[in-house]
């Protein structure tokens, strides 16, 4: 009997030790049920565009390890922000703060010589245009940030309690084009009809609308040029609701 209570007694402090080292496991690597989860947060002001800075005296990163920055095609849903560089790279990040035309804003990525950096400043909104300015942040590097962008019309949007609910979409939402295969049709769904198409560079392409009884469906035509770029496709609904495609534009060279 004695050697059985005993035993009895052992199991609790091992069954603490347990839970400790499970709790200590889920600080360190971070434990939750919907970790595989994103969540999209709606923000009332649009930046999705084809940022550049000055394209004689500086670019839009003045300073990075690698190819130089020169564009940066943001494309917007609710809070997240997905970029392309001029050199194909891909740039993620949030919208944190928001206070009428003013946006405070992170974009990471890597620049083509492998190193991480951060864009971390504000879009302001005046019209149609929005001007990008912030910090370029490496390892060992800093370096100013600014660049301007043509933005939707109704690039700061006023929310609604009862405003008309929205599932706008475009497919496909990503495609890449090149001076052989240099068209594509894409196709507007759901949301609320009439729609409204704009590009967020018209020097790179142009679309030929055409519209159907149940969707709206615009072929867009690539200007291939000598070196890779990428376009965004802008469509809008009646109720205000912007979802963008993107258009990677890559040159192919071609055979004698």
């Amino acid at each position: 009997m004695k050697n059985k209570s005993m035993k009895k007694r052992s199991i609790l402090p091992l069954s603490l030790l347990a839970f400790l080292a499970i709790f200590l496991a889920c600080i360190h690597v971070g434990c939750s049920g919907n970790s595989g989860e994103s969540i999209i947060r709606s923000v009332s002001i649009r930046v999705s565009g084809f940022y550049t800075g000055n394209p004689i005296s500086n670019p839009l990163v003045r300073q990075n390890t690698g190819n130089p920055i020169s564009n940066m095609n943001i494309i917007q849903t609710g809070d997240n922000l997905e970029a392309v560089d001029n050199n194909g790279n891909i740039f993620r990040g949030t919208i944190s703060q928001e206070d009428g035309t003013i946006a405070t804003f992170m974009l990471n990525g890597m620049t083509t010589a492998g190193a991480q950096g951060t864009i971390a400043g504000t879009f302001t909104i005046s019209g149609t245009t929005s001007t990008m300015e912030g910090t370029w942040t490496e390892p060992a590097l800093f370096s100013p940030v600014f660049g301007t962008a043509t933005v939707p019309t109704n690039a700061v949007v006023t929310v609604t309690t009862n405003a008309t609910v929205s599932s706008l979409n475009i497919v496909p939402s990503f495609a890449t084009l090149s001076d052989t295969t240099n068209s594509i049709t894409f196709t507007a769904s759901s949301g609320v009809p009439p729609y409204s198409w704009s590009l967020s560079s018209s020097s790179l392409g142009a679309f030929l609308l055409i519209t159907g009884t149940d969707n709206e469906l615009s072929t867009y035509s690539a200007s291939v040029t000598g070196t890779s770029a990428s376009n965004t496709i802008i469509l809008t609904d009646s109720a205000n609701t912007v979802v963008n495609a993107i258009v990677s534009q890559t040159p192919q060279s071609k055979a004698a």
